[in-house]
C-alpha cells in the first residue's frame, strides 16, 4: 500500500516548540503545538525530531533551506496502530 501524502504547515516558535496544521492528507484540518528538537547539520541544513499528541506518531525531518525561498524537507513518520505495531 502506498504511503499517503501529507501537506503540513509548521511554524517553529522556539528551539523546543512548534505548531503544525495539516493542510492535505489523512489528518487534514488537525493542528496542535508540540515539543521538538532541532539540530543544524551544516549551514542551511537542519534536522528536526518530534512526537505528536493528536496523531500518535514520531517524526524525523531534514530540511534544506539553502535552495528555495521556503526550503525543502523530507520526513519519515512512525506510529503505532494501537496493537503496538510500528506503522509508517
Amino acid at each position: 500500500m502506498p504511503c499517503p501524502l501529507w501537506r503540513d504547515r509548521h511554524v517553529y516558535i522556539s528551539s523546543q516548540w512548534y505548531t503544525w496544521r495539516c493542510l492535505a492528507g489523512p489528518e487534514k484540518g488537525l493542528a496542535d503545538t508540540d515539543e521538538n528538537g532541532v539540530w543544524e547539520i551544516r549551514a542551511g541544513i537542519y534536522g528536526f525530531a518530534w512526537r505528536e499528541k493528536v496523531i500518535p506518531c514520531a517524526s524525523l525531518t531534514n530540511a534544506d533551506l539553502r535552495q528555495t525561498a521556503f526550503g525543502h524537507s523530507s520526513s519519515c513518520r512512525l506510529g503505532s496502530d494501537g496493537a503496538r505495531q510500528i506503522v509508517r
